[in-house]
């Protein structure tokens, strides 16, 4: 008799979520990023190396990520990169708990939108 094969990725073809976001006290729709989506996000991230060896983060490229991310992710309300950058500085910590959420991060989020340790 022939073993059925299951393959186990299957779990991971979920593509859409609702995910509740407290600054904007309401819910919004989105999609998972691919890997090759996430990958290219990531290789902009890295500037360079320190002479320690460690890793070095390209911070402007980080915050063009985050829109981007929301842009790509979002799809309601669907909202443009331009859109995002026009929104008022009030709106960062709701653009960083959407970030927080496409990536399935658990940390925290604070009043600016920056992760807590």
């Amino acid at each position: 008799m022939a073993k059925t094969f299951v393959n186990p990725f299957d779990a991971f073809q979920t593509t859409e979520k609702i995910v509740h976001i407290e600054a904007l006290e309401a819910d919004v729709k989105l999609r998972d990023l691919t890997m090759a989506e996430a990958d290219a996000f990531n290789a902009r991230l890295l500037k360079g190396y320190t002479g320690k060896g460690d890793p070095e983060i390209d911070m402007a490229e980080a915050t063009k990520i985050n829109y981007e991310k929301v842009a790509m992710a979002m799809l309601e309300p669907k909202m443009t990169v331009a859109q995002l950058q026009a929104l008022p500085t009030s709106a960062s910590k709701a653009i960083g708990e959407i970030v927080k959420a496409i990536d399935g991060r658990e940390d925290e989020v604070d009043e600016e939108g920056n992760e807590e340790a």
